[in-house]
């Protein structure tokens, strides 16, 4: 029984207690593996993640590496590309400042030519013009083709309007041979028979018309980029401005050389005229003078003439005078055209020469009825002139007016001047049907006409012969104007003006 008790009492609570104490260090060391079996699994998880990321970083360093290849052949690429933009760039500038330098087409195209070739090495090069007369091509300068070739394609006759030229004609641009369907074309001559793979040909354009082809052919397949395309229409464009130049200087050149002929018979005939003037005055002047010095003598002796002999050699020593300042208008025309006239230049009163030129045509106003009228200042400024030929000026002026005047007519003969603007203005105005607005410029040029049948006025000046050109001349000589106002039936009123230089008053108060 008591050992009962014993087990009961004192080795059971041992064993229990015993148990518990098993209990917790097992379930300490439980917990503890727990912990290091999720610390293990937690580092596991890191490290499969972390090979993940290997893997991925891997893959991207890859995709990285491949981008990067792409970039550098792109940018490489690029870099050629550029590279040849700016050779051709380089060649386009060189062929401008050659078109603009040289005008021998043959040279420029050639050279044109080899330079493309050149930057863009390629190896075959052909440029060909069109002939207006048929619309056909004819070669202009070649590269890496063989004379043969050329003299082959020189018997044919090359169209402009087929094939890829007729695109590139037709179009305006470059186009690129992709295939060809005719080998018996040119385009097909020229890549079968130099083994070529690529093939554009550019328009040549002169002020936006086609006047040719440039074809420019590379053993490399797919040579020709949309870049280098854009490129050579810019050169055609060049060499299309080289052709207008080269046709311009032809054109010029032509027609300089054809007014170098007529300039060098204008001067024959120019020195014909001047010995037919001086023969004309030479062999008329003296018989001239003589029939007037003797008609003058005649004249003299009217107290034996009966009214009609007096009639007739007024008559003749009129019509005498007329030939005779002709004749000298003649003349002297011909030598202030060839500015070789020397004034004799005096101080004069335009009074004074009015009124001797008054004096001689008193016959002519007595036989034809007709009066002057003056309207001249008494106080007139004094003008530095060649009396001669201002005597001549009014003259001619005078017998104009005379002669275009209606019979009882009225000749007006005036002077006014300004005092600041210091210009003398002689006028001498008829009566007569007047000159048209459209012939007033005419009227000073040699053997103007006027046609009274073309504007229906009866009994108009229908010729002027040379004294009022002879008037202009002299005029311009003084460095004075001339010129008519006039209203058809109301007259004509002829003016020219000269510069004064003092009036008398005021160099007699300043001594």
């Amino acid at each position: 029984m008591f050992i009962i008790y014993i087990l009961i009492y004192i080795l059971l609570p041992l064993a229990f207690i015993t148990t518990a104490c098993l209990a917790y260090k097992y379930h300490y060391e439980f917990t503890k593996l727990k912990e290091n079996v999720d610390v293990s699994k937690d580092m596991l998880s890191k490290i499969i993640e972390a090979k993940e990321s290997e893997e991925k970083l891997d893959s991207t360093v890859k995709d990285v590496g491949n981008f990067m290849d792409k970039m550098k052949t792109e940018y490489e690429e690029k870099i050629n590309s550029l590279e040849n933009s700016l050779a051709l760039h380089r060649v386009i500038n060189e062929i401008a400042k050659e078109v603009n330098q040289s005008l021998e087409l043959e040279n420029i195209l050639q050279d044109t030519l080899d330079k493309i070739l050149g930057v863009t090495r390629t190896e075959v090069g052909l440029i060909m013009l069109i002939d207006k007369s048929n619309r056909g091509l004819n070669p202009a300068a070649f590269s890496g083709l063989s004379p043969e070739f050329i003299e082959e394609i020189k018997k044919k006759f090359i169209k402009s309007d087929t094939g890829t030229r007729g695109q590139a004609i037709s179009l305006g641009k470059s186009i690129r041979a992709k295939h060809i369907t005719d080998p018996g074309s040119l385009t097909g001559a020229l890549l079968t028979k130099g083994s070529l793979k690529s093939l554009v040909t550019v328009p040549l354009k002169s002020k936006n018309e086609v006047v040719g082809i440039m074809q420019v052919g590379s053993y490399q397949e797919g040579k020709f980029s949309k870049e280098d395309m854009k490129l050579m229409d810019s050169i055609g464009n060049h060499i299309g401005l080289a052709l207008y130049n080269a046709g311009l200087y032809e054109t010029i050149k032509n027609h300089s050389e054809q007014l170098e002929k007529k300039n060098s018979k204008l001067i024959e005939l120019e020195q014909m005229k001047t010995d037919l003037i001086q023969l004309i005055v030479h062999d008329l002047k003296n018989p001239l003078m003589g029939i007037m010095g003797y008609a003058d003598i005649l004249l003299e002796e009217e107290k034996n003439l009966t009214e009609s002999q007096l009639s007739a050699l007024n008559i003749i020593y009129i019509s005498s005078k007329d030939l005779m300042r002709m004749i000298l208008n003649l003349l002297d025309i011909s030598i202030m055209e060839e500015q070789r006239v020397t004034l004799k230049l005096d101080e004069i009163n335009i009074k004074d020469i009015i009124n001797r030129n008054i004096y001689e045509v008193r016959p002519l106003l007595l036989r034809e009825n007709k009066s002057i009228k003056l309207e001249i200042p008494e106080r007139l400024p004094i003008i530095k002139a060649d009396k001669d030929l201002i005597y001549r000026i009014i003259a001619n002026l005078i017998n104009n007016a005379i002669k275009y005047s209606p019979p009882s007519g009225i000749i007006t003969i005036g002077v006014n001047y300004g005092d600041i603007e210091k210009w003398l203005t002689v006028y001498i105005a008829d009566e007569g049907e007047g000159i048209p607005k459209d012939y007033q410029e005419k009227i000073f040029d040699k053997f103007i006409q006027l046609e009274a049948k073309n504007i229906n006025i009866h009994n108009l000046r229908t010729s002027r012969g040379l004294g009022l050109t002879f008037c202009k001349l002299a005029v311009d000589a003084h460095g004075g104007r001339i010129w008519v106002e006039s209203d058809v039936g109301k007259g004509s009123k002829f003016c020219f003006n000269l510069p004064f230089i003092y009036f008398p008053d005021e160099e007699e108060s300043e001594k």
